[in-house]
Protein backbone atom coordinates (compact mmCIF):
# COMPACT_ATOMS: atom_id res chain seq x y z
CA UNK A 1 0.00 0.00 0.00
CA UNK A 2 2.82 2.37 0.81
CA UNK A 3 4.72 1.45 -2.31
CA UNK A 4 1.01 2.47 -4.55
CA UNK A 5 0.88 5.80 -2.68
CA UNK A 6 5.05 6.47 -3.06
CA UNK A 7 4.22 5.94 -6.83
CA UNK A 8 1.62 7.92 -7.21
CA UNK A 9 2.96 10.98 -5.34
CA UNK A 10 6.22 10.71 -7.60
CA UNK A 11 4.19 10.57 -10.68
CA UNK A 12 1.86 13.18 -9.93
CA UNK A 13 5.20 15.34 -8.56
CA UNK A 14 7.49 14.58 -11.71
CA UNK A 15 4.68 14.77 -13.98
CA UNK A 16 1.62 16.35 -13.38
CA UNK A 17 -0.98 15.56 -15.55
CA UNK A 18 0.46 12.31 -16.39
CA UNK A 19 -1.77 10.22 -14.57
CA UNK A 20 -4.99 11.52 -16.15
CA UNK A 21 -3.46 11.11 -19.37
CA UNK A 22 -2.37 7.42 -18.08
CA UNK A 23 -6.01 7.03 -16.79
CA UNK A 24 -7.60 8.23 -20.35
CA UNK A 25 -5.94 5.81 -22.74
CA UNK A 26 -6.42 2.66 -20.06
CA UNK A 27 -9.93 4.13 -19.94
CA UNK A 28 -9.96 3.44 -24.11
CA UNK A 29 -8.07 0.62 -24.17
CA UNK A 30 -11.05 -1.12 -21.98
CA UNK A 31 -13.48 0.28 -23.93
CA UNK A 32 -12.08 -1.26 -27.25
CA UNK A 33 -11.79 -4.73 -25.32
CA UNK A 34 -15.11 -4.64 -24.23
CA UNK A 35 -16.33 -3.72 -27.85
CA UNK A 36 -14.73 -6.72 -29.11
CA UNK A 37 -16.03 -8.74 -26.29
CA UNK A 38 -20.04 -7.51 -27.14
CA UNK A 39 -19.45 -7.67 -30.69
CA UNK A 40 -17.63 -11.06 -30.96
CA UNK A 41 -21.28 -13.01 -31.06
CA UNK A 42 -22.45 -10.78 -34.01
CA UNK A 43 -19.79 -12.45 -36.58
CA UNK A 44 -22.69 -15.07 -37.21
CA UNK A 45 -25.05 -12.52 -38.35
CA UNK A 46 -24.16 -13.20 -41.63
CA UNK A 47 -25.26 -16.84 -41.13
CA UNK A 48 -28.08 -16.37 -38.77
CA UNK A 49 -29.71 -14.61 -41.62
CA UNK A 50 -28.45 -16.51 -44.53
CA UNK A 51 -29.96 -19.99 -42.98
CA UNK A 52 -32.69 -18.39 -41.53
CA UNK A 53 -32.06 -20.15 -38.12
CA UNK A 54 -30.69 -18.96 -35.22
CA UNK A 55 -28.79 -22.09 -34.50
CA UNK A 56 -25.33 -20.46 -34.29
CA UNK A 57 -26.15 -17.96 -31.63
CA UNK A 58 -26.46 -18.82 -28.19
CA UNK A 59 -29.27 -17.91 -26.35
CA UNK A 60 -27.95 -17.62 -22.56
CA UNK A 61 -24.98 -15.82 -23.81
CA UNK A 62 -27.17 -13.74 -25.74
CA UNK A 63 -29.68 -12.98 -22.48
CA UNK A 64 -26.81 -12.73 -20.29
CA UNK A 65 -24.80 -10.11 -22.44
CA UNK A 66 -28.11 -7.69 -22.47
CA UNK A 67 -28.55 -8.22 -18.57
CA UNK A 68 -24.89 -7.60 -18.24
CA UNK A 69 -25.51 -4.17 -20.49
CA UNK A 70 -27.86 -2.77 -18.55
CA UNK A 71 -26.61 -3.17 -15.42
CA UNK A 72 -23.69 -1.39 -16.28
CA UNK A 73 -25.45 1.14 -18.07
CA UNK A 74 -27.64 1.78 -14.80
CA UNK A 75 -24.52 1.88 -13.18
CA UNK A 76 -22.52 3.77 -15.21
CA UNK A 77 -25.27 6.25 -15.26
CA UNK A 78 -25.01 6.35 -11.39
CA UNK A 79 -21.74 7.59 -11.42
CA UNK A 80 -21.70 9.70 -14.31
CA UNK A 81 -18.82 7.62 -16.19
CA UNK A 82 -18.94 7.40 -19.81
CA UNK A 83 -16.07 4.72 -19.79
CA UNK A 84 -18.40 2.70 -18.21
CA UNK A 85 -21.67 3.33 -19.37
CA UNK A 86 -20.79 3.87 -23.13
CA UNK A 87 -19.71 0.79 -24.05
CA UNK A 88 -21.57 -1.63 -22.11
CA UNK A 89 -24.90 0.65 -23.47
CA UNK A 90 -23.58 -0.75 -26.83
CA UNK A 91 -23.21 -4.45 -25.56
CA UNK A 92 -26.84 -4.39 -24.53
CA UNK A 93 -28.02 -3.00 -28.00
CA UNK A 94 -25.42 -5.50 -29.36
CA UNK A 95 -27.30 -8.17 -26.94
CA UNK A 96 -31.02 -7.50 -27.86
CA UNK A 97 -30.10 -7.62 -31.03
CA UNK A 98 -29.11 -11.17 -30.54
CA UNK A 99 -32.36 -12.15 -28.60
CA UNK A 100 -33.83 -10.57 -31.30
CA UNK A 101 -32.77 -12.56 -34.03
CA UNK A 102 -33.03 -15.80 -31.41
CA UNK A 103 -37.04 -14.69 -31.82
CA UNK A 104 -37.40 -13.82 -35.28
CA UNK A 105 -35.41 -16.94 -36.51
CA UNK A 106 -35.84 -19.86 -33.96
CA UNK A 107 -33.46 -23.25 -34.60
CA UNK A 108 -33.89 -25.45 -37.41
CA UNK A 109 -32.58 -29.20 -36.70
CA UNK A 110 -31.39 -29.08 -40.43
CA UNK A 111 -29.32 -25.28 -39.45
CA UNK A 112 -27.92 -27.63 -36.32
CA UNK A 113 -26.76 -30.56 -38.75
CA UNK A 114 -25.33 -27.72 -41.02
CA UNK A 115 -23.35 -26.30 -38.06
CA UNK A 116 -22.81 -29.64 -37.37
CA UNK A 117 -21.09 -30.96 -40.14
CA UNK A 118 -19.46 -28.29 -40.70
CA UNK A 119 -17.18 -28.26 -37.47
CA UNK A 120 -16.63 -31.83 -38.14
CA UNK A 121 -14.78 -31.27 -40.83
CA UNK A 122 -11.00 -31.82 -41.04
CA UNK A 123 -9.16 -28.71 -40.50
CA UNK A 124 -6.60 -30.36 -43.26
CA UNK A 125 -6.32 -33.27 -45.69
CA UNK A 126 -5.22 -36.37 -45.20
Amino acid sequence: MIADDWKSLALNHLAPGLGCIIAFLMGYQAVGVLLLYYSAPLSTLAEVLRTRSAASLHAPLSAMSCVNGSLWVAYGLAVGDAFIWAPNAVGAVFGALQLLLLAIFPRTSSAIAVLQHDIREPLVDA
